[in-house]
């Protein structure tokens, strides 16, 4: 009977003397369950990076565990019913030692020249911040970076100046996992900036309420100031925008005045009639490319500026996360759209179009709901190019300058997941080559064109670089 009852307890304490022995155990059940989304070298991919920053809901061993025993619905699961308590707590050790070991966030910057089709080049490091989302060339030679945790910074004569922008917008990072917020978020120039002075910042924060179930309703708020003598002022928040889908969002501005706005949705969790979710829904925000003048005012030649009931913001609408928005040297308003499993998009957007979202996808949901890839339907506008699978597409920019000419005109196109940077060429609108240009970096939030003509990208990890060719090194960045 003795026996009997030590190898119960044996049996029983077998998950926790393995972990206790074998340190692996974590890293083990990390590849598992955790890699497809956190990345195998926690850089991210479908979910967040967990290296170079402090994580949305902390990083303490106690509050990690939590996080994984209890899952963040809708699309963390809870994994106490699949991990034992030692595994779990084995699989955190795991991740705090790798975030110790690799805190400087893990983004490569290649070294030595980097070979392309067209041209070669090397990468420059110029800054990290704890967190990035975007950046914006100022004319005499500034760059204001926005920092996801809430703040506005400026670069100058190639240096990180050491305090953000006094009074600039700071936003609130979200409760619900299901936000996925970044505090701050984008900032562009008027086109008029050297008359005017205006830069618009946006931000979010959580609607008063709280949590709604799994999702709460989120401000995203679009403001307008200057800076002066390293101050924020002439504050006004131009637009005040709803929304139970937060996420990230892009901004630009046409060459008549007019401000674009992403408004993302996802549909995880939704249950009911797909024509009827969010994105395809008139009367709200979520899922749509918003069009406002440059105080916040509605365009009277806006596509439903003069229905009743309807959002008259409203450009184009049935969109998923839209993380990428710019204009051709052409004039058209091209997107990059990330879809669930599969079926990312690039679309050029024309007013007033349905671009499909959530009935008409390439992509396949994230929660359990039998609801497979749908690419045909008859009525709405299919993408110019679609991924599957998802490599997460990013920022994009159409590239102008002189420094790299045989890229002129081309897209470049940043990605997460992938964490490559594209170059590609479009012939009548249709997709006519691609190439990656830049490998296995980091997750690449932003990526834009310097008055210089170099190619500037930022990472989510907070690097700040520059792609500068490989036979004409330049000087760093001074004001002028």
């Amino acid at each position: 009977m003795r026996a009997m009852w030590l190898a119960v307890v044996a049996a029983l304490l077998a998950p926790t003397l393995a972990c206790a022995q074998d340190p692996s155990i974590g890293e083990t059940r990390y590849g598992q369950l955790c890699a497809a989304c956190h990345g195998g070298n926690l850089a991210g991919g479908e979910g967040p990076a967990l290296m170079g920053r402090g994580l949305t809901h902390g990083d303490s061993a106690a509050l990690m565990t939590r996080v994984v025993r209890e899952g963040l619905p809708p699309k963390m699961p809870a994994f106490n019913n699949q991990l034992s308590h030692d595994e779990i707590e084995a699989v955190v050790s795991f991740v705090r030692r790798k975030r110790r070991v690799e805190g400087s966030g893990g983004t490569k910057v290649p070294t030595g020249v980097v070979h392309t089709d067209l041209h070669d080049f090397q990468v420059e490091a110029l800054a990290r911040l704890p967190s990035a989302f975007a950046f914006a060339f100022l004319p005499d030679g500034r760059i204001l970076l926005t920092e996801g945790i809430g703040r506005l910074r400026i670069m100058e004569r190639g240096k990180l100046l050491p305090e953000p922008v006094i009074g600039a917008p700071t936003g609130k990072s979200g409760l619900a996992a299901s936000s996925q917020n970044q505090a701050v978020q984008d900032v562009v120039l008027h086109p008029n900036y050297r008359q005017n002075g205006w830069i618009y910042v946006g931000t979010t924060e959580p609607a008063p309420g709280g949590l709604q179930g799994a999702y709460e309703t989120l401000i995203i708020k679009v403001h307008r100031g200057r800076i002066e003598k390293g101050r924020w002022v002439d504050e006004t928040v131009i637009a005040e925008i709803p929304n139970n889908y937060g996420g990230a969002k892009r901004m630009a501005f046409d060459a008549q005045g007019h401000l674009y706005v992403s408004v993302p949705y996802s549909a995880v969790g939704y249950d009911g009639p797909l024509t009827a979710a969010a994105s395809q829904d008139l009367t709200v925000p979520g899922g749509k490319i918003l069009r406002m003048n440059d105080d916040g005012s509605v365009p009277a030649d806006n596509p439903f500026a003069d229905k009743q009931g309807i959002t008259r913001y409203i450009w184009t609408f049935g969109h998923r996360v839209a993380l990428g928005l710019a204009f051709s040297p052409a004039g058209e308003l091209w997107e990059t759209e990330n879809g669930p499993r599969g079926g990312d998009e690039i679309n050029r957007l024309s007013p007033g179009k349905n671009y499909g979202w959530a009935v008409v996808t390439w992509g396949h949901r994230y929660d359990d709901k039998p609801v497979g890839a749908n690419p045909d339907g008859r009525g709405y506008e299919q993408p110019v190019v679609a991924y599957v699978p998802a490599p997460s597409l990013s920022a994009i920019t159409f590239y102008t300058g002189d420094a790299f000419p045989r890229w002129k005109g081309a897209m470049l196109m940043a990605t997460l997941k992938q964490r490559n940077l594209y170059r590609i060429r479009f012939e009548d609108g249709r997709l006519a080559s691609q190439e990656v240009i830049l490998r296995d970096m980091d997750r690449i939030r932003d990526v834009g064109q310097g008055p210089d003509g170099l190619i500037y990208v930022l990472t989510d990890s907070g690097a700040f670089a520059r792609l500068v060719p490989a036979e004409a090194k330049r000087a760093p960045v001074a004001a002028r």
